[in-house]
């Protein structure tokens, strides 16, 4: 736990006690500076409810407050209801006029904002001190039940149903005389009729009442709560009959997502173009695996997250069904190599790999304030796409866009998980995971187990429990072919190679590096499909890590089964007794095949030794006959004095070309004037040439190629990636070898003439020059080109990262900010000295 005296941060001089699991490991001697991070115990004892049913209650009674300003004001205690006026004329006189010379709609912000703080600064009423709720809830005059009846009442939905369904309903329900005028007419032989919104509307205005007399500390009406109770009964059958009788939809909230749906939507995003898909696929994939409500994915933090024997293992705080903050997990996520769209493994990887400011220790897992809302708009924007609309529609259980939101994911592993085998995992395990109450007794004799989780965990990965396949073990590094001095050499040249392309490394805790290297495993083993298949602005495609992974290590990327396992592979876990047997099976087929094969093979060199089935000869014999012929041949050639050198060489000049640089020499060899000796000496200067041109090729770390009619060390199809900040600088000094791009500081404006992106390459330069002059000051700034490698790109960058990310990039999400966006904030800012001068300030 740092200590900081910045003028930022308020600091208080007194003893704090040792927080359990945090880097304090005694309290601070006296006029020692700390930042106190408590909130006041007022504040606390409010939080008897989550933070985001605070905020529903809030909203559902800032709704009802107005419902009682325009028509029960009686209701409204006097003082609160003075200032909610004076608010209301302000707003009045606030409205202005659209472009169009229309008044404003009045949204009543000041009387809005006025009410949601009152209702925060309700206080409880206790020691004779009042609880200053806006509504009169106790005493005289207090609100009955008639009052939240007559409100409840408001809240209605307009549908468009069939001529004759309306007709039958209205009848049922008892309305005289039901007849269809004009007006209610609708397109299609419809009409539209109002009905009650669903019966969850209701129970919300209940349960946002009795938190406000909770807040209060003060007792409800008996009789209140029990005719509110029948008033939702009631509406619950009537919502029922309206189902009935109108053909509305029966079930309530969004659709389960189907697996087919949840792979489909998957692609989508993996191989999106859009930088920003990277981290909406990963939350995506979480929200799927981990069964969980999205707001537990959005509070995730690195070092909650591990990797034991062969699962992601993620712990939370608090959940649904447990928001006091007991022990909540280990929650196991599985690693899915045969489906890299879907991979929980890879997804993470590609995210910690694109922002690796992610890796470090305490960091939260995605940056930002609310990235809840941040993926639910974009999974809302992705279903919309006219695309996907049609895609989805022609599955096997269609979808409506309407139908689909973001919990439609953890209703959907849910019901594939439990429906997917006769022998799925445990009931208990998949509540207890999702976060479901068990209810009454169940809770309390009912708990968690890893083998239950295990299982759910695997299911929800989309592995087959019918299928030996379901046991496949995640991608790992596998060093048991080598002998044992190679195998250490190996693990520490994957050390080392993470070392050096991951910044800060010495920052990130050990559960996190198991993670990381886990990830790199991934990485590996899917390289190849990456390469080939993720859209070319990727900005995987730019990451250190990424780029130039040598041979030997992608080769040592594998997985196993249970029947081909070695003492490498992870452990297995979560796997049923009857996948077992199916693997046992696979084991004993594979042994009966080699059996099989190890018979003929020895049947055949029995055979091939004795002669068998030989009309004429035997092996031997065949081998000494041809042997005899091969030397009577060699003896008629030499016999008859044939040469190297024939009568054509002779005759005709010809142009030697050097294959090993592809362009031509120019030097004739041979001719009527050419003697012995002026031929070997030539000979032999050319293959002298032959070997110097060989050598430079070896040590050309790029080739040319020729397309867009002109030579160009760019690939033909090479267009620059969405780049972070980071990755720009490390891609600017260093030279992609495995996809033969040059470090972008040596390109030039013919180089890149043909994508017309002279103005994007100039930008990219004034940025660098800023980079520079950063680093100058910071002295870790390289002269030459030459002398800048991976590593001391990252050392570079770390000197300089705080201030330069103070001066330009001015985002909650600083880590995912691209160079652009930080280069538009410069072309924006003062001179650099004043904006340097700030930086330093602040730091």
């Amino acid at each position: 736990m740092k200590v900081y005296s910045n003028a930022l941060y308020h600091l208080k001089l007194a003893p704090v006690a040792s927080l359990a699991g945090s880097e304090v490991a005694a309290a601070p001697t006296a006029g020692q500076a700390f930042f106190d991070a408590r909130q006041s115990a007022s504040t606390i004892e409010k939080k008897f409810v989550g933070d985001s049913s605070s905020t529903s209650y809030t909203d559902q009674l800032i709704r009802f407050c107005l419902h009682l300003f325009d028509n029960n004001k009686e209701y409204l205690v006097d003082d609160h209801l003075e200032k909610m006026e004076r608010f209301n004329t302000a707003d009045e006189n606030s409205r202005g006029h659209t472009r169009a010379g229309k008044l404003k709609a009045n949204k009543r912000t000041q009387l809005r904002k006025y009410i949601r703080d009152s209702i925060k600064n309700i206080k409880p009423a206790r020691g004779g001190a009042s609880h200053d709720c806006p509504i009169k809830i106790d005493g005289d005059g207090a609100i009955n039940y008639e009052i939240i009846r007559d409100y409840i009442e408001t809240k209605a939905s307009l549908v468009v149903v069939d001529r004759d369904n309306a007709l039958a309903y209205m009848k049922e329900i008892g309305k005289p005389n039901p007849t269809i005028t004009p007006e209610m007419e609708a397109p299609n032989g419809k009409v539209r009729i109002q009905i009650y919104q669903q019966t969850s509307t209701a129970s919300a205005i209940r349960s946002a009442i009795g938190w406000m007399y909770n807040l209060a500390r003060v007792t409800a009406c008996e009789e209140m709560k029990s005719d509110l109770s029948k008033l939702i009964n009631g509406l619950k059958r009537n919502e029922s009959a309206a189902k009935a009788f109108l053909g509305l939809k029966i079930t309530t909230g969004k659709e389960p997502l189907t697996q087919e749906a949840f792979e489909f939507l998957a692609k989508k995003l993996f191989y999106s173009a859009d930088k920003k898909d990277v981290f909406a696929h990963l939350f995506f994939v979480l929200d799927w695996c981990l069964m969980k409500r999205a707001e537990n994915v959005d509070g995730a933090k690195i070092n909650h997250i591990s990797f034991k024997d062969d699962a992601l293992v993620f712990e939370f705080a608090k959940s649904k069904g447990d928001q006091t903050g007991d022990p909540h997990g280990p929650w196991h996520v599985y690693a899915n190599p045969l489906k890299p769209w879907m991979c929980p493994v890879l997804s993470l990887a590609r995210y910690l790999f694109c922002y690796p400011e992610r890796m470090l220790t305490d960091m939260p897992l995605f940056e930002g304030t609310n990235q809840y809302a941040r993926y639910s708009t974009r999974f809302m924007q992705l279903i919309r796409q006219p695309d996907v609309v049609k895609d989805l529609k022609d599955m096997v259980v269609g979808f409506e866009p309407e139908d689909l939101g973001t919990h439609s994911s953890r209703k959907g592993v849910a019901t594939m998980v439990a429906s997917g085998c006769t022998v799925g995992p445990p009931i208990v395990s998949l509540c207890i995971r999702a976060g479901w109450s068990l209810g009454g007794v169940k809770d309390k004799y009912l708990f968690r187990e890893n083998a239950g989780d295990m299982h759910v965990g695997r299911c929800a990965s989309c592995h087959d429990p019918d299928t030996k396949e379901y046991a496949i073990s995640p991608v790992y590094f596998d060093f048991t072919h080598l002998e044992e001095a190679a195998a250490v050499s190996m693990k520490k040249e994957i050390r080392e190679y993470l070392e050096s392309h991951i910044p800060n490394h010495e920052a990130i805790s050990s559960s996190t590096w198991k993670v990381v290297n886990m990830c790199f495993a991934a990485i590996c083993n899917a390289y190849d499909h990456l390469k080939e298949n993720l859209h070319e602005k990727c900005p995987l495609r730019s990451a250190a890590v990424f780029r130039d992974i040598p041979d030997t290590i992608l080769a040592l990327a594998t997985t196993k089964y249970p029947w081909d396992k070695t003492a490498d592979t992870p452990k297995a876990t979560g796997i049923p007794p009857h996948v077992f047997q199916l693997a046992k099976m696979e084991a004993l087929e594979k042994k009966m095949d080699l059996l099989q094969e190890g018979i003929l093979d020895g049947m055949r060199k029995e055979m091939s030794e004795r002669g068998f089935a030989s009309t004429q000869y035997n092996t031997s014999e065949i081998t000494d006959v041809i042997q005899s012929a091969f030397s009577k041949m060699m003896e008629k050639f030499d016999s008859i004095g044939v040469s190297n050198n024939t009568s054509s060489q002779q005759d005709v000049g010809f142009i030697m070309t050097d294959e090993s640089e592809g362009f031509l020499d120019g030097t004739v060899v041979g001719g009527d004037h050419d003697d012995a000796a002026t031929g070997e000496e030539r000979q032999l200067a050319q293959k002298q040439n032959r070997m110097k041109a060989a050598s430079s090729v070896e040590k050309r770390t790029l080739t040319l190629g020729f397309h867009h009619g002109k030579l160009n060390p760019l690939p033909a199809n090479w267009k620059p990636t969405s780049m972070t900040c980071l990755q720009l600088i490390q891609n600017w000094f260093i030279s992609n070898k495995r996809d033969n791009i040059p470090a972008l500081c040596n390109l030039d404006s013919r180089m890149v003439e043909h994508l017309k992106m002279n103005k994007y390459r100039n930008s990219m330069k004034s940025f660098m020059s800023i980079v520079e002059k950063f680093a100058r000051e910071k002295e870790c700034w390289n002269e030459k080109p030459s002398l800048w490698s991976i590593k001391s790109v990252n050392s570079m960058w770390k000197a300089i990262e705080p201030e330069f990310k103070l001066a330009y990039c001015k985002t909650k999400r600083k880590g995912e900010l691209t160079w652009k966006t930080a280069y538009n904030n410069m072309s924006k800012a003062d001179a650099f000295g004043n904006i340097r001068n700030k930086a330093r300030s602040v730091a």
